[in-house]
């Protein structure tokens, strides 16, 4: 599984698809103190919509002062920002994931990670959540549906 995500071209399996430059649509998912994203506790309703065939640019922050991993089902993303700031082409951190560390909250702000997704393949619901289990657990989720 690893192989088929890897940019690397000499590993047996292809690359995912490289991104181009058009602009994505963009969406910003906070990670928040009480066990909460975007200030709500789990609740079992969909929360995100996104259309199938279609690519997003979604940041994630964590306005806390907790180490949260990021994961979401599904769908495999490119880590292309760490707080902003653009990771090299080549830099080891820009690579394909479904689970990342959040940067923790600091006085000059959330912790931020940027990534690239696209979602062509699996139509319905998933979940995204802090891979925590304990955060997780007590509430730290959300449920997606692509149409």
């Amino acid at each position: 599984m690893d192989a088929a995500w890897s940019d690397d071209p000499a590993l047996p399996a292809a690359p995912l698809a490289p991104f181009d430059d058009a602009p994505l649509r963009q969406r910003v998912i906070n990670f928040q103190g009480g066990f909460q994203i975007d200030g709500e506790q789990y609740s079992g309703e969909t929360k995100r919509v996104v259309e199938l065939g279609t690519s997003e640019e979604w940041t994630i922050e964590n306005n806390t002062n907790a180490a949260h991993a990021h994961h979401i089902h599904v769908n495999p993303f490119l880590v292309t920002h760490i707080n902003g700031v653009e990771l090299a082409v080549r830099d080891l951190l820009r690579r394909w994931q479904d689970t990342v560390a959040l940067p923790f909250s600091t006085n000059s702000g959330p912790g931020k990670i940027t990534y690239k997704t696209r979602f062509e393949t699996f139509r319905g619901k998933f979940v995204m959540h802090c891979h925590v289990l304990r955060h997780e657990d007590r509430g730290m989720m959300q449920v997606v549906e692509v149409l």
